[in-house]
């Protein structure tokens, strides 16, 4: 009995098992209509137009407009060029026309930082820790070191390398003659730099009618449990989200929370009854209706709170009802997991896809993984393959395809389905009303708001909305009554523009507190203490970037604390074994 050859791996024999045609005439017309449809599918950008430009800039005083030799339009921001902000609006220019960059660049922390620098330098108010260009009576070996361990700090690097950094800055030829430096004295200092952001954070959050607060838990890789809290207010007619302060919980209960909360918040110096707005998961002990953390602080500290479901989690959470609900989402789930464990588990598929990109010349993109725990993570795997599809399927054709049954048999149809677009709808069950739980004793608190006078304000509101502030979005016209004249004849809505725009809708900024403390808190740092994490994450998150740091207020402030011994800063390390061996000399 004669034995049967083996089946051949080739992509040619499997698509081409009785013709002898090449695998080249194959290919070359799927070249062709991939190249073709890629060519259509090509977004046409438009150009905006010069009188919306000069719309743009009634709207916005900063922004200015340049072009060069090829007459390419730029955008630039004369407050960020006017400080030295980094960033490509302060230098070059972008490219990207759109009123939505604009905003993004509105919100962003070196527009906000030129702002501050702008409005303090008109008004001859200096803070203590940005002020301070007049530096005649530091030393300047003190704001070398300050500088060297704040530029650590904000690039998250580990502090028992700054005798590394300061030994290679003298043989760069720098003057400094600290070295050796003690743990106890750099905690210090990192403590002193990131107090200082933080005491500018409260006095703009105090200078703000109302703030909302965003809270979420998380656990740290020595399995302790941490509690994320940040802040949004308004500053300058612009909501601002950012980082407030990390600390450790004993547990996750709801009482644990609220009491950390209230103490954190009462140890900064804020007023907790002009939080009008809480951002959380959709945890229970988050949303519950009776003893919840939101319920609690509404019922004991904040009576005008109002506790906002994150939209994020509650998108995620859809998304995941929906997969496991829908068979054909099943199907699409497990196709993309295949896809990308089966790409990633050769260097050589990976390589020839890099390949067939390059010869496209299409952008380098590499298959994802769909998370599950990751918000929209298989939207982001979908966007991958979608992106790069002509360029997979000739990888997949150049002879990958054939070694897996799995993709014989359904990557054909399954490439084409992942484009198809899907819709899902959801429905609230919440019925009925929270019933309080606290029945302490009842404090006074002041009217948030004036109804009476509200209604009265409202007619000449009606009048500007309706006429010559028609054209004006809703987040810009309440930007127009905190800025202008408008907030002290209508200081009610004044107010209630603010409360709108400190209405926080999703809790995401605490969730990339997390990602920053598991970058400072790794195995290899894991013994950080809690000050210490603390202070790291405040200047990591909120800190400016190094040109924009003035270390003047800290140096001040360091050498203000307490006597210091510089000599012995400066002196260079001796073991305890020499140590003890020149005592018994003397």
């Amino acid at each position: 009995m004669s034995c049967s050859k083996p089946k051949q791996r080739k992509i040619d024999t499997f698509y081409c098992v009785t013709s002898p045609v090449s695998s080249q005439c194959v290919i070359q017309p799927i070249i062709e209509d991939i190249l073709t449809f890629v060519c259509k599918s090509k977004k046409t950008h438009t150009t905006a137009l010069d009188a919306t430009i000069k719309s743009w800039c009634k709207g916005f005083p900063w922004l200015s407009v340049t072009s060069d030799t090829t007459d390419v339009v730029r955008l630039k921001c004369a407050l960020c060029c006017k400080h030295k902000m980094g960033g490509k609006w302060a230098t070059e220019g972008v490219l990207n026309i759109q009123k939505s960059n604009i905003e993004r660049h509105c919100t962003s922390r070196e527009h906000l930082d030129a702002e501050r620098v702008e409005i303090k330098k008109s008004s001859g108010i200096i803070s203590e820790s940005e002020s301070e260009d007049d530096v005649g009576d530091l030393s300047k070996q003190d704001l070398f070191l300050f500088r060297t361990i704040y530029c650590l700090m904000k690039s998250e690097t580990p502090l028992n390398r700054l005798d590394t950094i300061l030994e290679l800055q003298r043989l760069n030829g720098v003057d400094l003659e600290y070295q050796n430096l003690s743990w106890t004295t750099v905690s210090e200092i990192q403590n002193i730099i990131a107090d200082g952001f933080t005491k500018d954070l409260v006095s703009e959050i105090n200078s703000s009618n109302v703030y909302a607060i965003l809270i979420d838990e998380s656990t740290d890789i020595r399995v302790s449990k941490r509690l994320s809290i940040c802040v949004r207010y308004v500053k300058n007619g612009q909501p601002v989200t950012t980082f407030l302060a990390s600390t450790e919980i004993s547990d996750g209960g709801a009482y644990t929370v609220v009491g950390a909360v209230h103490s954190v918040i009462l140890s900064l110096g804020l007023d907790l009854t002009k939080c009008v707005s809480l951002a959380t998961d959709e945890a229970s002990v988050m949303m519950g209706k009776k003893t919840g953390k939101g319920v609690q602080m509404k019922a004991k500290f904040s009576p005008y709170m109002t506790q906002t479901h994150c939209i994020a989690h509650r998108l995620n959470l859809a998304r995941g009802d929906a997969i496991k609900k829908n068979e054909t989402l099943k199907k699409f789930k497990q196709m993309f997991e295949t896809l990308y464990h089966f790409m990633s588990a050769s260097t050589l598929r990976i390589n020839k896809l890099k390949a067939v990109q390059d010869i496209l010349n299409e952008p380098e993109i590499s298959i994802k993984e769909p998370h599950s725990i990751r918000w929209l993570g298989l939207k982001k795997a979908v966007e991958a393959v979608y992106d790069c599809y002509g360029a997979l399927c000739l990888s997949l054709l150049e002879g990958t395809v054939g070694k897996s049954e799995y993709m014989k048999e359904h990557d054909g149809n399954g490439l084409h389905e992942m484009k198809d677009s899907i819709e899902f709808k959801t429905q609230s069950d919440d019925e009925g009303e929270p019933k309080p739980f606290y029945k302490g004793e009842k404090t006074t608190v002041d009217l948030l708001l004036n109804g009476d006078e509200l209604k009265t304000e409202w007619q000449g509101i009606k009048a500007m909305v309706t006429g010559c502030y028609k054209s004006l979005s809703l987040k810009a016209f309440c930007r127009k009554i905190i800025q202008s004249s408008l907030s002290t004849s209508y200081p009610n809505f004044a107010k209630l523009a603010e409360i709108g725009l400190c209405m926080e809708v999703t809790s995401v900024e605490c969730e990339r507190t997390f990602s920053a403390q598991n970058r400072l808190k790794s195995k290899y740092r894991a013994a950080l203490k809690e000050e210490s994490l603390e202070a790291l994450l405040t200047v990591s998150l909120i800190g400016p970037t190094l040109s924009l740091f003035k270390p003047a207020g800290s140096v001040r402030r360091w050498v203000r604390a307490k006597q210091r011994r510089k000599r012995r800063l400066t002196a260079p390390y001796k073991s305890r074994t020499l140590k003890k061996i020149m005592s018994k000399c003397v």
